[in-house]
C-alpha cells in the first residue's frame, strides 16, 4: 500500500492549480492584445454597441475565462491560507 502524505496532495493540488490558472491567463492575454481592452471595457462595449456575432462569441468565450481566473484565483488564497481539507 502506498501512503500519500498530506503535503504532497497540496503540492500536486497547488501545480496543477497554477498550470490551470497559467492556461486561464495566456487565453486572456490573447484577448486582451486582440482588443487593446481588459475584460470590463470590452464587456461595456458589448452592452453598448450593435452585435457583432464574432466579437459576441469572443465575449461570451472571455466571459467563461475571466469567471474561471477569479474561482482559481479563489482556490489559490484558500490553498495559501491553509483553508483545505481532504476528503
Amino acid at each position: 500500500m502506498t501512503i500519500i502524505s498530506r503535503d504532497s496532495i497540496k503540492e500536486l493540488y497547488s501545480v496543477n492549480l497554477l498550470y490551470e490558472l497559467h492556461i486561464v491567463e495566456e487565453k486572456i492575454a490573447l484577448f486582451f492584445n486582440k482588443y487593446k481592452l481588459g475584460f470590463a471595457e470590452f464587456e461595456e462595449r458589448m452592452k453598448s454597441e450593435n452585435e457583432s456575432f464574432g466579437e459576441w462569441d469572443d465575449y461570451i468565450e472571455w466571459k467563461g475565462y475571466h469567471n474561471k481566473e477569479k474561482q482559481l484565483k479563489l482556490e489559490k488564497k484558500d490553498l495559501d491560507n491553509g483553508n483545505i481539507k481532504v476528503a
